[in-house]
């Protein structure tokens, strides 16, 4: 069983940038701005129950994260989260992303990898334009007995064979982050 502070040791930001668009491939219609907060809202019969935020508002590099929040939930429970993606590098303007990567949604997928395996599960419930899964509505359903580990939480850009079964390292990412996480 991990301490909680070796898990904040290792919950870690891999990667978090929006798309970029790619001079050398016009056709890449991935020309979002960065992506600076993540936010995982969870309810329980429409209500709020959780909100678990990542932000850093000068992106990759520079300064850390100036809020890293872990994902508690209660055992043995049923969740229905989503995403909130968000851009404030630009100061006091918030830039909702979310309708943008709803717009390409064809070309990114949200993956959710706990570990261990068993810690939670995440379903996917929203589908893309092409009916494929998307991932910014999903439910997440604990085990019965409290444990601790990480979440993998993210957000793949593919641009060519999108699929209702994609492995979680089709793609690039644009967003990569590994949250603690405590069942409790």
């Amino acid at each position: 069983m991990f301490k909680l502070s070796g898990l904040l040791s290792i919950a870690f930001l891999v990667f978090l940038a929006g798309c970029k668009k790619d001079v050398a491939n016009p056709n890449n219609d991935g020309d979002h701005t960065a992506i600076t907060t993540v936010t995982l809202q969870f309810k329980q019969a429409g209500v709020l129950k959780k909100e678990v935020v990542f932000s850093d508002p000068d992106g990759v590099g520079g300064a850390s994260p100036i809020r890293f929040d872990t994902i508690k939930l209660d055992r043995n429970q049923t969740y229905d989260a989503t995403v909130i993606l968000e851009n404030k590098s630009t100061g006091a303007t918030t830039i909702n992303m979310n309708s943008t990567i709803k717009d390409a949604g064809h070309q990114h997928e949200f993956f959710y990898i706990p570990q261990p395996t068993n810690l939670v599960t995440v379903e996917k419930l929203d589908k893309d334009k092409l009916g494929f899964p998307l991932g910014f509505d999903t439910k997440w359903t604990t085990q019965t007995t409290a444990s601790q580990g990480t979440t993998k939480f993210m957000l793949r850009h593919i641009v060519f064979g999108k699929s209702a079964s994609n492995p979680p390292t089709i793609g690039h990412a644009d967003i990569e982050i590994i949250f603690a996480t405590i069942v409790q």
